[in-house]
């Protein structure tokens, strides 16, 4: 996790440097799909997600942290599964529309954490950090002078999620300063 600070923090810094950079801030969610337990369908998650980056004349730089939480088990043991994830992004405009496809691709870190419960007892069981590569594929809207939507499509490949990539949908409001 300090590599992925430190690249953050040194991408911050350089783009920051730039007299054409644009900031962006944006929060959004995501439906994601993953292989279920059995291994013959799909559980859907929804993680929420905080973007902070920056807009340069031809790409969009910026680092996405998301998080989710999912509850299983009965009254005598109960599960909860929380994920963490946080990945720097290159985005590029495909045509200079108004509504303006893109495509994106980015690289990062997961951490899944297992809490256990069982009667009184309580385990806690922290994974360690992984490394998670991206792609995406959507458009970019504008809602008014500073604002934007975004709606993209994702695929997530990670060892975590073995042996089938996650696949899903992210819906992100922008503000540019």
């Amino acid at each position: 996790m300090m590599r992925l600070r430190l690249l953050v923090a040194v991408m911050m810094v350089v783009a920051s440097s730039s007299a054409h950079a644009e900031v962006l801030a944006s929060l959004g969610t995501s439906v994601l799909f993953e292989t279920s337990s059995s291994g013959r369908s799909f559980d859907q998650r929804a993680p929420m997600g905080l973007r902070g980056g920056y807009r340069f004349e031809h790409v969009d730089v910026y680092g996405e942290y998301s998080r989710f939480n999912v509850d299983s088990g009965v009254s005598m043991v109960e599960v909860t599964r929380s994920r963490e994830q946080l990945l720097v992004w290159a985005r590029t405009k495909l045509r200079p529309w108004s509504i303006a496809p893109f495509v994106a691709a980015g690289i990062g870190e997961l951490q899944e954490k297992v809490d256990t419960r069982f009667g009184g007892d309580s385990r806690s069981d922290s994974g360690q950090l992984q490394g998670v590569a991206a792609l995406s594929a959507g458009a970019i809207a504008p809602l008014a002078q500073w604002v934007e939507i975004s709606l993209e499509a994702r695929g997530e490949s990670s060892p975590a999620y073995a042996p089938h990539p996650l696949f899903g949908f992210s819906l992100f409001v922008s503000a540019k300063f």
